[in-house]
Order: C-alpha cells, then structure tokens, then sequence
C-alpha cells in the first residue's frame, strides 16, 4: 500500500460512514412503525417466531447501529495514525496535508485559504508525500471491515 492509498482510505471510510447514518436516520422512523414490512433478504417470513413482526426491523436497525460504531473507531485509529504521520512535515505542507485528507478539502479550497499558487500547492503535496511514511502496522480498512471493497 502506497502512502496516498494509505491516506484516501480515511475519505473512503468518511463517506461510508455519512451514507450509512444517512440510510439509519431515514430506517429509523419507518421501521419502528409496526405496521412495516420485515426487512429480511427475501422479504418473507415462513415460520412464526412469536415475536411482533417488527422485531426483525429492529434488530436490523441495531446490527447497521453496530456497524457504524466498529467503522467509527477504525476512523478514529486511522486519524491518529495520519496525525503522526504528518507530525514529521513543516507548518505549510502540515497544513495542506491536514486539510486534504482529514477535513477532505478540495484543491481550490486549499489554494484558498492558504492564499498560494497551485504550483506552490502542488509542490508541498508531493513533497509532504515524499515526506511521509507509512506506519509500521497501518490500519487497512479493507482488511478490517470486510463489507468494505476496494474499487477496481
């Protein structure tokens, strides 16, 4: 894994993150209604089990619940591997590199607040990059949370 690969994975993990609180805050309240469907892979229940029909909904809810938190706390560990990783940088390529890949700022509104050149930009990022070096364990998000899948 290169040191960039190693860094987009913390916007990856970022949006999987928002999309799947997304999908809960609109589950929520229409799962909890007991007059809603099960959400089981094929849609039909063929035993009774005794329990309100919902129940199935619910215990969904708690699972994506779960899965949230182990991704946030991967989330948590690759910041802070990220964070001593740029320790190492000057103040401006520190800067910059913080504001690409943990607060996800694009290349515009990184040349605007620190008031630079693209160039001057473009030539701290690859020289932060050259910089940096990978952790002697790094997080793989992939290796860690295996409903992730690297795009091809």
């Amino acid at each position: 894994m290169t040191v960039k690969e190693y860094l987009d994975q913390h916007k990856l993990l970022c949006d999987r993150i928002q999309k799947d609180e997304e999908s809960l805050n609109f589950l929520c309240p229409v799962v909890s209604d007991p007059h809603t469907p099960q959400l089981t892979p094929d849609h039909v229940q063929f035993s009774p089990t005794g329990d309100a029909p919902f129940v199935a909904n619910l215990e969904y809810i708690a699972g994506v619940k779960e899965k949230i938190a182990s991704e946030k706390a991967i989330l948590r560990r690759l910041t802070d591997e990220i964070q001593v990783m740029f320790s190492v940088l000057d103040p401006y390529a520190y800067m910059q590199m913080t504001q690409r890949y943990l607060y996800h700022m694009s290349w515009d509104e990184i040349i605007g607040s620190t008031k630079s050149c693209r160039a001057s930009v473009f030539n701290w990022h690859k020289k932060a990059l050259s910089l940096c070096t990978l952790p002697d364990n790094p997080v793989n998000i992939f290796e860690e949370l295996p409903w992730l899948r690297k795009a091809s």
